[in-house]
């Protein structure tokens, strides 16, 4: 069995009482206190992730943007020094390979690609870079990803840099800066649903330095730690998909819901001629249960009224900022109107059924900004 993957933190968020688990075979805590005080932490003051499992893609080069522009569904012309761009790489059927975040610098790109995928996506963005005028290099190993979510992160933030952090008024914005002395990225996105949340890209030399800064700072703020536990609950219940068990290879960004991030008027990509041929005949759905006390989860069945099977449970569980048991799906589109009923197994060999609600996404979403 191959070594797991250790972060810069790993010792010591293991020395701060973190729970570790294999998460893609990286060595990541799943919980700190507990799942249920560090997502309301997120919700109501602020919550701290290492993240730094992800990957970083640099590309330079005169067609860097083309090269972009062919590889990602999103518009790389919209982007500008500055500015942040969520996207999806997909494979010659319209599949997802991966969800990717865009960063534009003045002379160079920066792909943040799942942690899940880093290998994957190197191989795939390197067969085809052939025929662009690009440099490809992988920074992941050195480039650490620490994550600020909640209200309260933003006078967090503010009591250690200088960077004029409130001019990123909009999420997908970024400057550059220094944090407690440490040159770093500071870039107004997140995975928790958040309207204010910050992710902080920096040398993976500065790890620890940076960690025991933040955490100072946090003290005054009610920072707690957070663990893969509570970032699995925060996206859900705002309906955050995870690559891999949400959308795959077999999933168009159509049918996931992500058409706002698909710009066929832009040319020719990757997939964009089989994803327009194949059309959206299944759609993830979000739901919540109106029988039973158990929440649905991952390959659950789901069925119509009538008890056939019309898809299985993607993502499921607690949303806690509602009290409600919720799930995504993929159902037949004639079966994803908002208000209808369905029945969801609540158990893995269906013994268990409760009825659900088909609602409106996201399940819950914070407004203080």
């Amino acid at each position: 069995m191959p070594e797991l993957k250790r972060t810069p933190l790993y010792e010591v968020l293991l020395a701060e009482g973190g729970k570790f688990v294999d998460f893609v075979g990286w060595e990541m805590p799943v919980r700190f206190l507990g799942d249920i005080g560090e997502h309301m932490a997120v919700r109501n003051n602020a919550g701290f992730f290492d993240v730094s499992h992800m990957g970083e893609f640099e590309v330079r080069g005169r067609e860097a943007w083309r090269f972009l522009q062919y590889l990602t569904t999103n518009n790389v012309r919209n982007l500008e020094p500055g500015k942040s761009q969520y996207s999806v790489m997909c494979n010659e059927a319209g599949g997802v390979i991966d969800d990717v975040i865009i960063n534009m610098f003045e002379d160079k790109y920066i792909v943040v690609v799942n942690a899940a995928k880093i290998d994957e996506d190197w191989q795939w963005m390197h067969s085809h870079a052939r025929g662009f005028d690009v440099t490809l290099t992988d920074r992941s190993a050195e480039t650490i990803l620490l994550s600020v979510q909640g209200r309260n992160s933003l006078p967090l933030l503010e009591e250690i840099t200088e960077a004029d952090i409130r001019k990123l008024k909009h999420p997908f914005r970024f400057v550059e800066g220094e944090i407690a002395g440490i040159e770093a990225t500071i870039s107004r996105t997140g995975y928790t649903g958040e309207p204010m949340g910050f992710e902080l890209f920096a040398s993976a030399s500065d790890a620890v330095n940076l960690y025991k800064a933040l955490r100072e700072a946090g003290r005054a703020y009610d920072l707690e730690l957070c663990g893969l536990g509570a970032r699995d609950s925060l996206r859900l219940e705002f309906c955050l998909m995870l690559n891999g068990q949400d959308m795959n290879a077999t999933t168009t960004p159509l049918e996931a819901g992500l058409s706002k991030w698909v710009k066929f008027e832009k040319g020719d990509f990757i997939g964009s001629e089989e994803m327009q041929v194949k059309g959206v005949k299944q759609t993830l759905i979000g739901f919540e249960m109106t029988e039973g006390r158990t929440a649905p989860r991952h390959n659950y069945v789901m069925r119509n009224i009538a008890g056939v099977q019309i898809g299985t449970v993607t993502s499921g569980g607690y949303s806690l900022s509602t009290g409600k048991r919720v799930g995504l799906g993929y159902v037949p589109v004639e079966y994803s109107a908002t208000g209808s009923s369905m029945i969801v197994d609540l158990d893995k060999d269906g013994s268990k059924q409760g009825r659900a609600l088909i609602v409106d996404k996201p399940f819950f979403k914070p407004t203080y900004v």
